[in-house]
């Protein structure tokens, strides 16, 4: 295992994306810490910011410290495992194609934003934009899965048109706005507007009440099968909120909206 250690919490933003265990696989330690990243407008080395030890054999990449600043850990990873000990900064593991990257801390704004596929698990707070599409873009997350355990800013899962995304805490405002197809779960307080615009698509609350929108329709109460194994899956893949829920939720609000685009997508509320 590759393992890289902060020397010192930079002042000026650190653009990273070489931190991917794909694109570090295979080269000597001497290599690794000769690479480029950038320092505000300046290039600096890798050496310059982290200490660099262990064996880089294998894409099973480790990273100690507080990267708060330190933007772009694991764009583009197509493979391997990415560790964070320590906070991220903005777009951890955006437009990520395979492998899985965890974070035991806080993540910046733009995680997982395009992502293609792969695992992201945030163990702490997210910022703005997880899942969702850069400004200008038609789509966000197309694929893969995003867990955040803590809380989330605003336009969580902007465009998304697959996938799923699961936060355990509260979140911002424009929770899926815009939302092509693909799953969202909540299982905190939501903020205004949710699901403004949605196409296609689930947001399924496990937390308690959204405040709906007029366009959106309700439709019955029942208990659909496909919560029960949303849920079930999220217990396998270690989402602690899911887990420590005392017993499955079964039964359901169904609205169905956005009705000024297609009315296609749905929101179930869940009711214990």
């Amino acid at each position: 295992m590759l393992t890289l250690t902060l020397r010192q919490v930079p002042t000026l933003p650190l653009e990273a994306p070489i931190l991917s265990p794909d694109r570090l696989v295979g080269k000597s330690l001497a290599e690794i810490e000769t690479l480029p990243l950038l320092l505000g407008n300046r290039t600096v080395t890798l050496g310059d910011w982290f200490a660099v030890s262990g064996d880089s054999s294998m894409p099973d990449l480790t990273i100690i410290g507080d990267c708060g600043r330190v933007k772009s850990i694991g764009v583009g990873m197509g493979m391997g495992t990415l560790t964070i000990h320590g906070s991220g900064g903005m777009h951890v593991g955006a437009a990520m194609v395979g492998g899985r990257l965890e974070v035991h801390g806080d993540v910046g704004d733009w995680a997982g934003a395009e992502m293609l596929g792969g695992s992201l698990h945030i163990h702490g707070r997210a910022g703005s934009n997880a899942g969702g599409a850069y400004r200008g873009s038609r789509k966000g997350m197309r694929g893969g899965m995003i867990l955040i355990d803590g809380d989330a800013g605003p336009e969580l899962g902007a465009l998304m048109r697959r996938g799923l995304i699961a936060v355990g805490g509260n979140v911002g405002d424009y929770a899926g706005n815009d939302l092509i197809a693909g799953t969202i779960a909540l299982f905190g307080e939501v903020g205004i507007r949710c699901g403004a615009g949605v196409k296609r698509g689930s947001i399924v609350s496990f937390g308690g009440a959204i405040e709906m929108i007029g366009t959106y329709a309700f439709d019955c109460e029942y208990e659909p099968v496909y919560p029960m194994l949303l849920q079930k899956h999220l217990r396998e893949v270690g989402f602690e909120p899911a887990r420590k829920m005392p017993q499955p939720m079964t039964r359901f609000r169904r609205y169905s909206g956005d009705r000024l685009i297609y009315g296609k997508g749905e929101m179930l509320i869940g009711l214990g």
